[in-house]
């Protein structure tokens, strides 16, 4: 094989794969471009009729409710990813966020315990950011 030949053959196999990988290099920069800059797409939906079955989504909340903890007064607290709420019996709903990080990194709650005294209940929020 001489080197005339041999430059002519990599010549066409440099086209023809650039031409496969054209497109698809176009495509990943495109969808690369929207992933990373999604204020250019937050305003645009999609309709659930071209979404695929597989992805309904079910019992999605984002985990901002993980759990919860009734007292036997009918008081129920509520925790998770946001912090601590109270539904009391008449079901108002009340933030406990006092003594909690600002950081949102911090408020998540991972388990919530309440503990019954002689007089009072304790109720211990363990999160990311430490008990309180």
């Amino acid at each position: 094989m001489n080197i005339k030949s041999l430059y002519r053959k990599s010549r066409w196999l440099h086209k023809i794969l650039g031409l496969i990988l054209i497109p698809f290099l176009i495509w990943m920069s495109i969808s690369g471009i929207i992933l990373n800059h999604p204020r250019l797409t937050a305003s645009i939906n999609v309709p659930a009729w071209l979404i695929p079955g597989e992805y309904d989504v079910k019992n999605w909340n984002r985990s901002s409710i993980i759990g919860s903890v009734h007292t036997k007064d009918g008081r129920l607290f509520i925790y998770g990813k946001k912090g601590v709420w109270q539904v009391t019996p008449e079901k108002k709903v009340k933030y406990l966020g006092e003594g909690f990080p600002r950081a949102a990194l911090y408020k998540k709650t991972n388990h919530l315990v309440l503990i019954p005294l002689e007089q009072d209940t304790l109720l211990l929020a363990a999160t990311d950011g430490g008990l309180y």
